[in-house]
């Protein structure tokens, strides 16, 4: 009887086991992020240095725009190719229902866009899938651009080249992507996301607000001019601040 007693113990105690282990299993299966992995394809060299790259994955509304982000994922360290990601989500963030993308950029040193995925990549997170591969192009490729000098009034000097919706300051080694913020009959005005600011006029000359710093009385300097445009100030350190 003894014996008969311990034996069924013996047995209840072991099914409690099993059915507790195979819960465990259940739950931390349930409980493990989703993995979604994939590759940064663009044309050209590496990332400057000092570059980032952020994936982020998002759910679509009905509109096909963006309803929320749920999840991001930021790299470093970009000097070789290919740039490879992978990024975790947790599973209590995704709808089953919903329809997901991913999109990329590339941001230099200074905050600015260099490259960004035109298209974004739909992705199905719940189901078994290959690595993602997601197009980059450059917003602006410096070599399609005309550039042209400006000095200002206080002796600061810049590089500027346009497109139609932006404009890229070039201060030596700094480069500046700045897009259009307003369109007006007598100037246009071109800003970022840091208050960088530059105001074109019609009469071709500027004004500059880099880091806070504020150049009025910017005019284009003529080819082969070696003398301050008009209204401008020489300084010792002209040959410091060249671009």
């Amino acid at each position: 009887m003894y014996a008969r007693t311990i034996f069924i113990k013996i047995v209840v105690y072991l099914s409690l086991v099993t059915v507790l282990a195979t819960v465990t299993a259940c739950s931390d299966d349930g409980e493990q992020p989703i993995k979604v992995s994939g590759q940064l394809v663009f044309n050209g060299d590496a990332a400057a240095p000092g570059s980032t790259a952020r994936i982020s994955m998002f759910e679509r509304g009905d509109d096909g725009g963006e309803k929320r982000i749920v999840a991001e994922r930021t790299l470093h360290e970009l000097s070789s190719k290919p740039i490879n990601f992978e990024i975790d989500v947790a599973r209590n963030l995704i709808n089953p229902a919903g329809t997901y993308g991913l999109r990329a950029q590339i941001v230099d040193s200074e905050g600015n866009v260099d490259w960004t995925t035109r298209e974004t990549a739909r992705i199905k997170p719940l189901e078994p899938q290959e690595p993602v591969a997601l197009a980059l192009t450059r917003l602006i490729d410096d070599s399609e651009l005309t550039f042209v000098k400006y000095e200002c009034g206080d002796g600061f000097h810049v590089l500027i080249g346009r497109t139609e919706d932006r404009a890229l300051v070039r201060m030596g080694n700094r480069r500046l992507v700045l897009p259009v913020e307003s369109r007006h009959k007598e100037h246009i005005t071109y800003s970022d996301d840091h208050d960088n600011r530059l105001v074109m006029q019609t009469d071709n000359t500027a004004e500059i607000n880099i880091d806070g710093g504020q150049h009025k009385g910017c005019r284009a300097r003529e080819s082969g001019q070696s003398t301050p445009a008009p209204d401008t100030k020489p300084t010792s350190s002209e040959s410091s601040t060249d671009a």
